[in-house]
């Protein structure tokens, strides 16, 4: 697995590896139409912002995208999706712990998310903690988020390949 920054081409591809992931992963914890929603944001133009705003990498295996991650200057992990058939392999992991090696001093002074369902036990094993519980609307269907945060000072694996800038 090669892990790489994102750039603006890589749009289409991640957009499938989002739409993937959710239509994959998400059915056994959510119901048909919170995942009709959640995965149609692949398709909005407001996708485009949420891989190019943030520090987006890409997971690649034989030349494919199989998963990306994004995270802000101020700590926020805004995404980490794999696709279904790389789930369970290791690919978030090595995302996530590249994204805390990578900003090493997020400006909030902490890393922080509204996890899904889905993403909970990835941000738990990795060091989260959950602070809170937040109630979200996407097209009038309504989704729980688990508020979550992991301190500076805690740990961050070291297992992750070298990172291709391009």
């Amino acid at each position: 697995m090669i892990l790489r920054y994102a750039v603006l081409e890589d749009v289409p591809a991640l957009r499938t590896v989002y739409a993937d992931a959710v239509h994959t992963l998400a059915p056994p914890l959510y119901s048909a139409e919170q995942v009709r929603v959640w995965a149609s944001f692949s398709e909005q133009d407001a996708f485009v912002a949420f891989i190019r705003d943030v520090d987006t990498l890409v997971a690649e295996v034989d030349g494919r995208p199989v998963g990306f991650r994004g995270i802000g200057a101020d700590g926020h992990v805004a995404s980490v999706y794999v696709v279904g058939h790389a789930a369970g392999q290791g690919v978030g992991t090595r995302l996530l712990s590249q994204a805390q090696q990578d900003h090493t001093a997020p400006t909030s002074g902490r890393y922080f998310t509204e996890a899904s369902l889905l993403s909970r036990p990835l941000f738990l094993k990795l060091g989260f903690v959950q602070i809170g519980i937040e109630h979200a609307d996407r097209d009038e269907i309504a989704f729980e988020r688990f508020l979550m945060q992991r301190p500076l000072d805690r740990p961050v694996r070291s297992d992750c390949a070298k990172i291709l800038r391009p």
